[in-house]
């Protein structure tokens, strides 16, 4: 697996969309201007779930008749984490170490809560999440007890490079996804390049190869063949002939 600073990257993608020569590095303004695009993607790819790599799962210790928390990484402990793009599974931890499934519900469903904040504090039953800036806000229907933990299932997000010295570490299929997808947006009139269909094609298929591992499979289906319909037609003796039209079998009735 290749390895380097965001530097490197960044090198390598000019060089492949042509903004600088093969032997050349980026110079003047080019190296901040260049770790402004590459942040920028990456943000961008936070937004879309076929980019991320994996998810986190992580407990975190609930407040006694505490209903709404922060999270984010300017909240108040133990919520002070990259605040998450949204929550995909979430469930309560006992005090005697059992797992209780939290059902996730939408701002519509949380507005549909017919009382609130009803006490005193118990075993919550389902989670909101707000997802406000740069705080999103957790909700829990019941208030909590003492004791219990909150445990979130979210993706695990890109973090932005403060600077070009810092060094990258990306799962197999990322590197080049990364470069040629990078030497894509440097192909723009701000750099002075047009992109080539082979920087395209590059950019596409190495995408498609990290996207088709990380999304679901597509569940399987299966469909009682009658259900599509069956022709009828009478014979000459009165008789229904009933045609199965995915088979092409005949029988009477």
């Amino acid at each position: 697996m290749p390895t380097g600073t965001a530097l490197d990257l960044i090198t390598r993608s000019m060089r492949e969309a042509g903004v600088i020569g093969a032997s050349q590095v980026p110079h003047g303004n080019q190296g901040p201007a260049g770790l402004d695009t590459m942040n920028g993607m990456f943000d961008s790819w936070n937004t879309d779930e076929s980019f991320i790599p994996w998810r986190n799962i992580a407990a975190y210790a609930l407040t006694n008749n505490v209903q709404a928390y922060d999270i984010g990484l300017t909240a108040a402990a133990p919520f002070n984490v990259a605040r998450p793009i949204k929550i995909i599974n979430a469930n309560v931890i006992l005090p005697s170490g059992g797992h209780m499934p939290l059902e996730v519900i939408d701002d519509d469903q949380r507005m549909d809560v017919f009382y609130p904040t009803i006490l005193p504090p118990a075993l919550p039953l389902k989670l909101n999440y707000r997802r406000s800036y740069p705080l999103g806000q957790l909700w829990l229907w019941f208030i909590p007890a003492s004791g219990y933990q909150l445990e979130l299932e979210t993706d695990n997000l890109f973090s932005e490079f403060a600077d070009v010295t810092v060094a990258f570490n990306f799962p197999p299929g990322y590197y080049d996804a990364a470069i040629y997808s990078l030497a894509e947006r440097f192909c723009t009139p701000a750099w002075g390049r047009e992109a080539s269909p082979t920087i395209t094609a590059l950019a596409m298929n190495a995408r498609l190869k990290i996207q088709s591992l990380n999304l679901d499979p597509p569940p399987l289906q299966w469909c009682n063949p009658h259900a599509f319909g069956i022709q009828r037609n009478v014979n000459g003796h009165g008789k229904t002939i009933m045609n199965d039209i995915t088979t092409g079998r005949r029988f009477y009735r």
